[in-house]
């Protein structure tokens, strides 16, 4: 049995999605307590994979696809470049500390877990991702293999780079088309989550909107809009029905958000859509 408890999301440069716990009640067949353990390691373990895999599968477009940071994908990421890999526990924390290049907040996480008779298993040195640098750490209580499953800043996997790259994904398939050119947004001029609000904004406004030359008008393509209209319904319903459930809980941030972002997809078709005739 498995309760998931989400904690708000948030933005670090992109979409962060937390897991913030899941809690099992786990009882072997045969009373053997090592068995117990190992499920509860395997389990940690898939479950700080899927919170790179599942939002990866939200937010890629045919044409973009995102990038997921979680615990365990930074650690394959770290094994692959050779960077060495730690078991840090009370018995060689004060070998292994000093040599750690990762930042002052994550050797400090590390330090209070293993003070708590913790085993924490880190990598020797941060990693760069597209434009996220930081390490990814596991906890792991080694009576019972219930763990924590971190990346740098304290939270637990799940970070999405590049979303505006995500937006702008969109916005190319509708170029691609042929149809109505828009700028893109741009990476250099958002530099806060303010930032990317007023942006989205404005460019869901400019989606109604449509410059022809002197002496044409536009008129709407109707079968590029059915067609449009038929690959993001999905998309923005379903950011629209998960802002709903964000705001029921209390996460006000993350359901505007999320529901700003369905406003964009349903403003889409109504740009690309539409083509300049003469009078």
């Amino acid at each position: 049995m498995q309760k998931i408890e989400p904690s708000p999301l948030g933005f670090i440069n992109g979409l962060s999605v937390d897991i913030g716990l899941i809690r099992s009640l786990v009882v072997s067949l045969d009373g053997d307590s090592a068995k117990k353990k190992q499920f509860m390691i395997t389990s940690g373990i898939n479950s700080s994979s899927l919170e790179h895999l599942v939002p990866e599968q939200l937010f890629s477009t045919p044409t973009q696809l995102a990038h997921g940071i979680a615990a365990v994908e930074v650690l394959k990421i770290v094994n692959s470049q050779g960077i060495p890999i730690y078991f840090v526990d009370q018995a060689n924390i004060t070998s292994v500390l000093p040599q750690l290049q990762i930042d002052a907040e994550a050797k400090t996480d590390i330090t209070n877990a293993v003070n708590a008779a913790k085993l924490v298993i880190v990598s020797k040195a941060n990693i760069t991702l597209n434009h996220w640098t930081g390490c990814g750490y596991i906890v792991i209580d080694p009576s019972s293999g219930a763990g924590a499953y971190m990346i740098s800043g304290g939270t637990s996997g799940g970070f999405i780079e590049h979303l505006i790259d995500v937006v702008n994904g969109w916005l190319l398939i509708g170029m691609s088309q042929g149809y109505q050119k828009i700028e893109l947004l741009s990476s250099s001029s958002i530099q806060t989550l303010d930032d990317f609000m007023d942006a989205l904004v404005n460019l869901i406004n400019k989606m109604f909107v449509v410059q022809c030359p002197e002496g044409q008008h536009a008129t709407m393509d109707w079968a590029c809009f059915a067609s449009a209209e038929a690959l993001d319904f999905f998309p923005s319903l379903s950011f629209f029905l998960l802002g709903l459930a964000l705001e029921s809980r209390g996460y006000l941030l993350p359901a505007l958000i999320s529901i700003t972002f369905s406003a964009f997809l349903v403003s889409w078709p109504f740009h690309f859509c539409q083509r300049c005739v003469q009078n």
